[in-house]
C-alpha cells in the first residue's frame, strides 16, 4: 500500500528537519524496517500534535478581547461598557491562568494527561458559547474566566504530555508546534474579528475546541508514563504497543516498557523526600533561586515591552494610533506577523543561542516602537498623515518580538532550573509571567491617560526592550545546547554573568 503523501511529509520533516545525526545516533528509532520506522514516527507526531491543537483555543481566547471590546465601546453597542471594564474583559486571563494552574497540575496528576487536556474542551466550549449569548457584562466575565481555565487545562498538560510521549530526538520538534499553533489561533481571531460580530466569533470559536479533542481519541493514548506510576501496567504496554506499533513478545514496546519502568523507580528513589523539603530546597538553593529571579525579571520586561497589550488591544491599538487605521483589517496582519515570526522561531530557537537572540531582537523592537511613536504623535498633531509607518512598525515589532523576548522566557523555563526541581520553579516563574501579564494589560488604558498618547506608550516599550537587553547582556547566561549539570553549577557560584568566577564554565553564555 503506497503511503500517503501527508504522512511521508510529515514523517520526512520531522526526521531531517529536526533530527541532527548525534541524536539520531545516541536516540536510534527503533523498527524493522525503513516502513516499520516511519509508522512509528508517524504515530508519536500525531498523538503528541493532536494534544497540541489545544493551543489553537488558546490563541482564540487572547485575540477575543481585541475583537470583543472595540465593538462593545462603541456608542449604541448591546454591552455598554466602560474603560475599566474593558481592561478587566481583557487582562483577566493573567489572573485566573496561575490558579487554574495549579488545579490543572493536581488534576492531570489524578486523571491523567490526555483526559485532562480532552476535559479541558468544556470550560472552552461553554465559555465561548456564554459569551456569544451574553446578556450582561457579568456574563462576559463568566466566560472569559470558563475559557482562561480551558487555556490552563489545554496547554499545561499537553506540554508535560509531549515530553512523556515522545522520543528524546523528537521533543524539541513537537514541542515548538505549540506556540506556532498558539499564533495561528491568534491569527484566527483576528481574522474572524474582521468578518463577524463579536457574538458570532465567539459561536463560532465555541466550536473549534472539538475537533482536537475528536482528533486525540483517534491518534493520542494516555501517557504511559502517567499509566504506569499509578500501577497501570497493562495500559502502560498497550500505549507503548500502540506507539511503536508493535505487539510482539520481547519486541520495541517491550523494551520500551522496560526503560521506562526503571526510570520511574529510579525517579520515585531519587524524590523520596518529603514535598517540603523539595520545595524549600528549590526555593532557597543558589541554583534555584538565582535562575527563578533572572527569569521573573526576564518575564517583567516582556510585558513591559508591550506585547501582550499589543495582543490583547489589537484593534484598539492600531485605531488610538489614528482613527484613519483599520484597526480590524491592522489586527489581522498583526496576527500574521506573529504566525510568520512563529514559523522563523521555529529554526531560529533550535540554532540560535538564547543571548544573541534575545538582545538583537529586543534592539529592533525598541527601534520600531520609538520610530512608530514618533510617527504617531505625528500624526496626533496633525503633521503627518503617514499611517503606514506606525503599521508597518507595529507589524515588524510583533514579528521580531516573536522570535525572541516572546518565545525565549517561555523555552528557557524548560531549560535553566535543575532537572529535580524544575516542576516547582518553572510553575512558579509561569505563574509570575501571568500575574505580570495581568498587571501590564490592565495598566493600558491608564498609560494613555498618564503619559498623554499612545505615541508616548509606545516609547515606553521601546525603553522597556532598551532595559531588557541592559540585564540580558549582565545577568543571563547561555543555556542553549549546554549541559544541565553545568548550568547548575554555573549558579552555584554566579549571579552576575559578567565577570563570572568560574573560568571552566567559560562556555555558558559563550
Amino acid at each position: 500500500m503506497r503511503t500517503p503523501d501527508v504522512k511521508r511529509w510529515l514523517v520526512d520533516f520531522t526526521r531531517h528537519f529536526y533530527v541532527d545525526e548525534e541524536e539520531e545516533d545516541a536516540y536510534p528509532i527503533p523498527g524493522r524496517n525503513d516502513e516499520h520506522i516511519q509508522n512509528v514516527l508517524w504515530r508519536e507526531v500525531t498523538a503528541c500534535l493532536s494534544a497540541a491543537l489545544f493551543h489553537i483555543p488558546n490563541g482564540l481566547s487572547l485575540s477575543y478581547s481585541a475583537v470583543l471590546i472595540p465593538q462593545l465601546e462603541k456608542i449604541g453597542s448591546e454591552i455598554p461598557i466602560s474603560k475599566s471594564d474593558s481592561a478587566w474583559i481583557a487582562s483577566l486571563i493573567g489572573l485566573v491562568v496561575p490558579i487554574a494552574s495549579l488545579l490543572t497540575g493536581y488534576l492531570m496528576d489524578w486523571i491523567g494527561r490526555l483526559r485532562t487536556i480532552q476535559l479541558s474542551a468544556i470550560p472552552f466550549v461553554v465559555g465561548f458559547f456564554i459569551m456569544g449569548t451574553a446578556a450582561s457584562f457579568e456574563e462576559i466575565i463568566l466566560g472569559r474566566i470558563l475559557t482562561a481555565v480551558a487555556m490552563a487545562m489545554g496547554t499545561n498538560p499537553s506540554t508535560v504530555y509531549t515530553a512523556e510521549i515522545a522520543r528524546p530526538n523528537l521533543r524539541g520538534c513537537v514541542s515548538s508546534a505549540g506556540p506556532l499553533l498558539s499564533s495561528f489561533g491568534l491569527l484566527m481571531g483576528y481574522t474572524l474579528g474582521f468578518w463577524f460580530s463579536w457574538r458570532d466569533v465567539a459561536l463560532l470559536s465555541s466550536g473549534v475546541a472539538l475537533f482536537p479533542l475528536l482528533l486525540t481519541f483517534v491518534f493520542s493514548a494516555e501517557s504511559p508514563e502517567w499509566l504506569l506510576s499509578k500501577g497501570k501496567t497493562d495500559g502502560a504496554l498497550r500505549t507503548l504497543q500502540f506507539l511503536t506499533d508493535d505487539t510482539s513478545r520481547g519486541g520495541v514496546a517491550d523494551k520500551r516498557f522496560d526503560d521506562l519502568e526503571e526510570n520511574i523507580m529510579f525517579k520515585q528513589q531519587k524524590h523520596s523526600e518529603t514535598s517540603l523539603a523539595r520545595v524549600l530546597k528549590a526555593y532557597f538553593s543558589p541554583a534555584g533561586y538565582k535562575p527563578l529571579l533572572i527569569l521573573m525579571v526576564l518575564f517583567t520586561f516582556q510585558q513591559l515591552s508591550g506585547i501582550y497589550i499589543t495582543i490583547s488591544y489589537a484593534v484598539t491599538f492600531f485605531e488610538d494610533v489614528s482613527l484613519q487605521i483599520n484597526g480590524s483589517l491592522s489586527s489581522i496582519y498583526l496576527g500574521l506577523s506573529r504566525f510568520i515570526g512563529g514559523i522563523f522561531a521555529l529554526y531560529l530557537l533550535k540554532t540560535v543561542n538564547r543571548r544573541p537572540l534575545l538582545m538583537i531582537s529586543s534592539l529592533i523592537m525598541a527601534i520600531f516602537m520609538f520610530i512608530s511613536g514618533y510617527y504617531s504623535m505625528l500624526i496626533s498633531q496633525g503633521l503627518s498623515s503617514a499611517t503606514w509607518v506606525p503599521i508597518v512598525c507595529i507589524l515588524g515589532y510583533m514579528f521580531t518580538s516573536t522570535i525572541g523576548l516572546f518565545s525565549v522566557p517561555w523555552v528557557m523555563t524548560a531549560e535553566i532550573f535543575p532537572l529535580r526541581f524544575r516542576g516547582i520553579l518553572q510553575g512558579t516563574a509561569i505563574s509570575w509571567a501571568y500575574v505580570a501579564l495581568f498587571f501590564s494589560v490592565r495598566s493600558y488604558r491608564p498609560l494613555l491617560d498618564l503619559l498623554g498618547g499612545v505615541y508616548a506608550v509606545q516609547w515606553l516599550f521601546g525603553i522597556a526592550c532598551i532595559l531588557a537587553i541592559i540585564f540580558v547582556w549582565i545577568f543571563l547566561p547561555e543555556t542553549h545546547n549546554q549541559n544541565l549539570d553545568q548550568i547548575e553549577e554555573y549558579f552555584v557560584y554566579n549571579f552576575v554573568y559578567l565577570g563570572k568566577k568560574r573560568a571552566q564554565y567559560a562556555r555558558i553564555g559563550s
